[in-house]
C-alpha cells in the first residue's frame, strides 16, 4: 500500500512536474489551465487557437486562502460539495492518515499556515499516495487549489539521466524539509556504493550512463554537498600514413576543382 510519507513521493513527483511544465512551454508559446471540478478534470489549453495541450483526471488535495493564511484539505473544504469528483474517492487516504497517527491529513478544520509551503508537502504525499503523475496549483478566487493530476501524455515523456537527477535533488533539498537521503534513495534506489564515510557523514554514488552523482549526507539525512563526475571523452584522430612517392603524390595532387577555378586563399 503506498505510504503518506513525504519522502517516498517528493522527488518523483517534483521531476514529473517539471517535465509537464517542459512540455507546455515547448508545445504552445501560452498555455492557461481550465478546471472542471465538479467532474474532476483539469484541462491545459493555448489560448487563441484553443488548441488542448493535455487533459486529465485530477484530486483537489486542498486550498490555501491567501488573505486568511488557512489552509482546507480538499474533503473539509465547505466550498466543495462531497459528491463532486475532485473529492470522491479520498476516503482511503483518511483512512491510512488515522491508522498511520497522521492526524492531519484527517482534518476537517482550517489549518493556519505563515506560507503555503507545508501545504505543498501535504499535496504531495498525497498526490504519490494517488499515484498521480504530479501536483499543479491553480490560482482561483484568491485561493491556490492543490491539485493532483493522474495522467499525462506519453509523448511529452523525458527519460531521467544524471544532470536531471541533480537538478531536482537540488530543488527538493531547497523546497520540502524532509529527511533527503531517504528521499533521494526513494528516487533513485540504492546507492552504487560508498565513496567513504566518518562519524560525522557518509558519501555515497549513483552510477548514470553520463557518469556518476556524488552526494555527502550528515548524519541526520540532510544533504551536504552534491557533485558529477563525468569522464573526459578523448576523440582519436587518425592520421593517414603515406609509405610510397606515388601515395605523397596522389594526396598532393590538387582536386579537379581546384585546378580549374585555381587555389582560393
Amino acid at each position: 500500500m503506498p505510504s503518506l510519507k513525504l519522502e517516498d513521493h517528493a522527488l518523483r513527483l517534483l521531476e514529473n512536474e517539471q517535465t509537464a511544465l517542459a512540455f507546455l512551454n515547448r508545445t504552445a508559446h501560452s498555455w492557461v489551465c481550465e478546471l472542471d471540478l465538479p467532474g474532476g478534470e483539469i484541462l491545459f489549453r493555448e489560448p487563441g487557437t484553443g488548441r488542448i495541450l493535455f487533459s486529465s483526471p485530477m484530486k483537489l488535495i486542498g486550498t490555501y486562502d491567501q488573505q486568511s493564511g488557512s489552509f482546507n484539505f480538499g474533503w473539509a473544504d465547505p466550498a466543495i460539495p462531497e459528491d463532486w469528483k475532485c473529492v470522491t474517492g479520498l476516503g482511503r487516504l483518511r483512512v491510512t492518515a488515522r491508522g498511520a497517527g497522521l492526524e492531519v491529513f484527517d482534518s476537517k478544520e482550517p489549518i493556519t499556515l505563515s506560507t503555503p509551503t507545508q501545504a505543498q508537502s501535504w499535496a504531495i504525499a498525497s498526490a504519490g499516495y494517488l499515484k498521480a503523475f504530479f501536483v499543479f496549483e491553480a490560482r482561483q478566487n484568491g485561493k491556490t487549489l492543490f491539485l493532483s493530476v493522474a495522467l499525462f501524455p506519453d509523448a511529452g515523456l523525458v527519460e531521467r539521466d544524471l544532470h536531471i537527477s541533480q537538478h531536482v535533488i537540488q530543488e527538493g533539498k531547497l523546497r520540502f524539509s524532509m529527511n533527503h537521503r531517504q528521499a533521494v534513495e526513494a528516487y533513485l534506489g540504492k546507492a552504487s556504493g560508498a565513496a567513504g564515510s566518518n562519524l560525522a557523514d557518509e558519501t555515497f554514488f549513483w552510477r548514470f550512463p553520463e557518469g556518476l552523482l556524488r552526494i555527502q549526507f550528515a548524519h541526520h539525512g540532510q544533504i551536504l554537498s552534491m557533485s558529477v563526475e563525468v569522464p573526459q571523452l578523448q576523440e582519436a584522430v587518425t592520421i593517414p600514413e603515406i609509405e610510397t612517392e606515388e601515395a605523397l603524390e596522389q594526396v598532393n595532387k590538387p582536386s579537379f576543382l581546384a585546378r580549374i577555378f585555381g587555389k582560393r586563399r
